[in-house]
Protein backbone atom coordinates (compact mmCIF):
# COMPACT_ATOMS: atom_id res chain seq x y z
CA UNK A 1 0.00 0.00 0.00
CA UNK A 2 1.52 3.35 -1.01
CA UNK A 3 -0.04 6.40 0.86
CA UNK A 4 0.63 9.77 -1.30
CA UNK A 5 0.97 13.31 0.60
CA UNK A 6 -0.22 16.00 -1.46
CA UNK A 7 1.32 19.55 -0.33
CA UNK A 8 0.44 22.70 -2.14
CA UNK A 9 0.88 25.78 -1.27
CA UNK A 10 -2.14 29.11 -1.99
CA UNK A 11 -0.43 32.38 -2.67
CA UNK A 12 -1.87 35.25 -1.05
CA UNK A 13 -1.31 38.68 -2.48
CA UNK A 14 -1.11 42.23 -0.56
CA UNK A 15 -3.91 44.16 -1.92
CA UNK A 16 -3.07 47.06 -3.97
CA UNK A 17 -4.90 50.09 -4.82
CA UNK A 18 -4.79 51.74 -8.86
CA UNK A 19 -3.31 54.83 -7.82
CA UNK A 20 -4.35 56.55 -10.89
CA UNK A 21 -6.49 59.67 -10.62
CA UNK A 22 -7.15 59.51 -7.06
CA UNK A 23 -7.40 63.28 -6.20
CA UNK A 24 -6.29 66.45 -8.13
CA UNK A 25 -5.11 68.58 -6.54
CA UNK A 26 -3.39 66.23 -4.28
CA UNK A 27 -0.37 64.75 -3.25
CA UNK A 28 0.36 61.14 -2.90
CA UNK A 29 2.91 59.56 -0.23
CA UNK A 30 3.25 55.81 0.39
CA UNK A 31 4.71 53.94 3.59
CA UNK A 32 4.77 49.85 3.02
CA UNK A 33 0.96 49.13 3.31
CA UNK A 34 -0.34 52.24 3.65
CA UNK A 35 -0.82 55.06 1.05
CA UNK A 36 -1.75 58.58 2.10
CA UNK A 37 -3.16 61.32 -0.67
CA UNK A 38 -3.32 64.47 1.05
CA UNK A 39 -6.52 66.31 -1.17
CA UNK A 40 -7.54 70.23 -1.05
CA UNK A 41 -10.51 70.75 -2.77
CA UNK A 42 -12.78 73.91 -3.76
CA UNK A 43 -15.81 74.29 -1.52
CA UNK A 44 -19.07 73.48 -3.99
CA UNK A 45 -16.69 70.64 -5.76
CA UNK A 46 -18.02 67.34 -6.37
CA UNK A 47 -14.86 65.15 -4.89
CA UNK A 48 -14.27 61.14 -6.65
CA UNK A 49 -12.30 59.05 -4.07
CA UNK A 50 -11.53 56.26 -5.83
CA UNK A 51 -10.86 52.49 -3.80
CA UNK A 52 -10.37 50.36 -6.75
CA UNK A 53 -8.07 47.29 -5.93
CA UNK A 54 -7.00 44.13 -6.94
CA UNK A 55 -5.55 41.19 -4.55
CA UNK A 56 -5.56 37.35 -4.78
CA UNK A 57 -7.54 36.07 -3.32
CA UNK A 58 -9.89 39.18 -3.62
CA UNK A 59 -11.05 39.93 -0.13
CA UNK A 60 -12.67 42.24 1.36
CA UNK A 61 -13.36 45.97 0.95
CA UNK A 62 -14.19 48.49 4.38
CA UNK A 63 -14.49 51.98 4.23
CA UNK A 64 -14.01 54.60 7.11
CA UNK A 65 -14.64 58.11 7.90
CA UNK A 66 -12.53 60.11 10.63
CA UNK A 67 -12.24 56.18 12.09
CA UNK A 68 -15.55 55.09 12.08
CA UNK A 69 -17.35 52.84 9.38
CA UNK A 70 -18.85 55.27 6.64
CA UNK A 71 -22.00 53.95 6.33
CA UNK A 72 -22.56 55.10 10.14
CA UNK A 73 -20.89 58.30 10.07
CA UNK A 74 -21.25 59.67 6.25
CA UNK A 75 -22.41 63.11 5.83
CA UNK A 76 -25.84 63.07 3.83
CA UNK A 77 -23.85 64.63 0.57
CA UNK A 78 -21.16 61.30 0.89
CA UNK A 79 -22.41 58.26 -1.44
CA UNK A 80 -20.74 55.17 -2.26
CA UNK A 81 -20.58 53.86 -5.90
CA UNK A 82 -20.76 50.50 -7.63
CA UNK A 83 -17.45 50.47 -7.74
CA UNK A 84 -16.67 51.56 -3.78
CA UNK A 85 -15.50 55.34 -4.75
CA UNK A 86 -16.73 57.40 -1.80
CA UNK A 87 -18.43 60.11 -4.32
CA UNK A 88 -19.16 63.50 -2.29
CA UNK A 89 -21.37 65.85 -3.60
CA UNK A 90 -20.96 69.68 -3.06
CA UNK A 91 -18.14 69.71 -0.97
CA UNK A 92 -18.55 71.45 2.16
CA UNK A 93 -15.21 72.08 4.22
CA UNK A 94 -16.92 71.60 7.63
CA UNK A 95 -19.04 69.08 7.49
CA UNK A 96 -16.99 66.52 4.95
CA UNK A 97 -13.40 67.73 5.26
CA UNK A 98 -11.28 65.05 7.51
CA UNK A 99 -9.64 60.96 6.84
CA UNK A 100 -11.77 59.02 4.32
CA UNK A 101 -10.14 55.65 4.54
CA UNK A 102 -10.13 52.33 2.29
CA UNK A 103 -8.93 49.44 3.84
CA UNK A 104 -8.38 45.97 1.62
CA UNK A 105 -8.39 43.04 3.18
CA UNK A 106 -7.38 39.39 2.07
CA UNK A 107 -7.02 36.33 4.12
CA UNK A 108 -6.27 32.50 3.58
CA UNK A 109 -6.14 30.58 6.62
CA UNK A 110 -4.09 31.90 9.15
CA UNK A 111 -2.41 34.37 6.58
CA UNK A 112 -3.51 38.26 6.68
CA UNK A 113 -2.57 40.71 4.16
CA UNK A 114 -3.93 44.22 4.61
CA UNK A 115 -3.62 47.39 2.69
CA UNK A 116 -4.96 51.38 3.39
CA UNK A 117 -5.66 53.95 1.59
CA UNK A 118 -5.81 57.44 3.33
CA UNK A 119 -7.60 60.26 1.55
CA UNK A 120 -6.92 63.87 4.07
CA UNK A 121 -9.58 65.75 3.03
CA UNK A 122 -9.50 69.09 3.31
CA UNK A 123 -10.83 72.53 2.36
CA UNK A 124 -8.64 74.60 -0.12
CA UNK A 125 -8.34 78.84 0.34
CA UNK A 126 -9.13 80.50 -2.65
Amino acid sequence: MCVCLCLYFIAIELPTFYLEDLCQPGVTTTNGSLTEVLCLVRKGDNVHLSCSYEASPLGTLSLFFNNSDISFTRPSNVEIDSNNAIVITNFNPMLNGGVYECKARNIINNMVRETTLKYIVSGMIV
